[in-house]
């Protein structure tokens, strides 16, 4: 199967709304989510295992991850790299319903905010 989306939005409102984009050229809330995918992918007591993507660029990118701890965010770890590809996993200490985003350096952007 091959499905097409739209990059941005067709100008006209009865037009295909696919995009990341609007017509307009601005970001959908979606837009974030694709740029830097991060999520959850497994916990073990306090433990929470992450998976992202840093898609922009080639070969391995670095990243880092961001808590938000005693009402104010702070740095978790080091700078890290991806894979080749771009993809990583990373294994963290954290409480339940503790926030985490991703920062990408290079980018100089953050993904959504993911409650673990």
């Amino acid at each position: 199967m091959l499905i097409y989306y739209l990059v941005q939005d067709d100008a006209d409102p009865a037009g295909w709304q696919s995009g990341l984009l609007t017509a307009e050229g601005l970001p959908k809330p979606s837009y974030t989510a694709f740029r830097l995918p991060f999520t959850e992918a497994g916990r073990d007591g306090d433990r929470v295992n992450v998976w992202g993507q840093i898609r922009a660029g080639s070969g391995r990118r670095p990243f880092r991850l961001r808590a938000f701890v005693d009402g104010r965010w702070a740095w978790v770890g080091g700078t890290r790299l991806t894979d080749a590809r771009g993809f990583f996993t990373s294994s963290v200490r954290m409480p339940r319903g503790s926030v985490l985003k991703v920062w990408s350096p290079r980018d100089g952007v953050y993904s959504l905010e993911l409650r673990v």
